[in-house]
């Protein structure tokens, strides 16, 4: 199965899907994003896909289940919206025609133009959980756990001033939990879902997807006479022709990996292991010694549109490495200073 999630935050729509394919009959070994290493548990997880689409900017579709369904879904949506404007109407005629899809479900978030609302058309199976004022319709594998953990850190991550920047940065928390549990146990793999996350939200009259978003590691020894935090892992996604390329840096060096939507068996060009991130959603392990402390999430966003990105690579004396705004890194020692008291 899989995951697909849409969250309305204080009306603000966000579609988040995992990428994970799996095939429950088939247990192996797999390569993954979020550690750059095989899986020491065999899962039934056997390929990575992006499991959203946009049609003509206003439409949204996201999916979970049976892998040859959804792609017989996604050709017909695409056929169908070739040579139609997407309307209420459209959609509505689409919808009606799809009523027999079984063993897959699908979600279709559509806003209605002069109006501060959005349509959810749904087929299949999903949940629906709520929360003061945020709503998540979630189906697939990993539909319940995502549910518990967004609702449960949800009361937690409050600003004075809402913004959609910082509704980003919620969904990004849980986001971040899971994969940093992956970096530790196969245990969402298993299941069936995982393997990195794709973001989808509404800004300036269309659907967009979250490009250029860094996922950073670090980890801080206390024990140290002068402690200071140390990045150990980036994960950076950018999309390029409607594929996202993931680059993860280590200090071993860098892997690159491209995942396409379904259906799409076409090379990814373009792209470069370059990489900028204007949004960034940070997880710093606390050390004292060899005594493992606990696991910080630290959310920074920059309202600013024209502010320098928080991190970038650079190449300095002929070396090759990861530049760190000052402001974010700051953030992450205020973080750490105010955690620790």
């Amino acid at each position: 199965m899989s995951l697909i999630s849409l969250i309305i935050d204080n009306g603000y729509p966000m579609i988040v899907g995992d990428r994970a394919i799996s095939d429950q009959g088939k247990l192996s070994t797999i390569v993954l994003p979020s550690t750059n290493r095989l899986t020491v548990t065999p899962t039934p997880v056997v390929e990575f896909n992006i499991k959203t689409i946009i049609v003509q900017d206003i439409l949204c579709v996201g999916f979970a289940g049976d892998v040859p369904i959804i792609e017989a879904l996604v050709v017909e949506i695409r056929d169908f919206f070739l040579h139609r404007k997407v309307t209420l109407a459209s959609l509505a005629e689409l919808f009606h025609s799809l009523q027999s899809a079984t063993r897959c479900a699908a979600i279709f978030v559509l806003p209605v133009m002069g109006e501060d609302r959005f349509v959810v058309l749904r087929l299949g199976e999903w949940s629906i959980a709520e929360s003061g004022e945020v709503m998540l319709v979630s189906a697939g594998s990993g539909a319940k756990d995502w549910g518990t953990n967004f609702l449960q850190t949800y009361p937690y991550l409050t600003e004075k001033e809402f913004t959609p920047l910082f509704y980003r940065q919620r969904v990004l928390n849980t986001c971040m939990k899971f994969m940093l549990n992956e970096r530790v146990t196969a245990q969402t793999l298993l299941d069936g879902w995982g393997g990195g996350f794709d973001l989808v939200y509404f800004q300036d009259g269309k659907f967009k997807r979250l490009n250029n978003l860094a996922y950073v590691f670090y980890v801080i020894d206390m024990a140290k006479s002068n402690p200071n935090p140390v990045p150990i892992s980036i994960v950076h996604q950018q999309y390029v022709n409607g594929k996202v390329l993931v680059t993860h840096f280590e200090s071993e060096g860098l892997e690159t990996y491209n995942f396409a939507e379904f259906g799409d068996r076409m090379p990814c060009e373009g792209g470069s292991r370059e990489c900028v991130a204007a949004e960034v959603i940070s997880c710093v392990h606390i050390f004292n010694g060899r005594t493992h402390l606990s696991d910080l999430g630290v959310l920074f966003w920059d309202e600013n549109p024209d502010a320098p990105p928080a991190l970038s690579t650079a190449i300095k004396d002929g070396q090759f490495g990861i530049q760190f705004r000052e402001l974010y890194r700051d953030k992450i020692k205020e973080a750490i200073d105010s955690f620790l008291g």
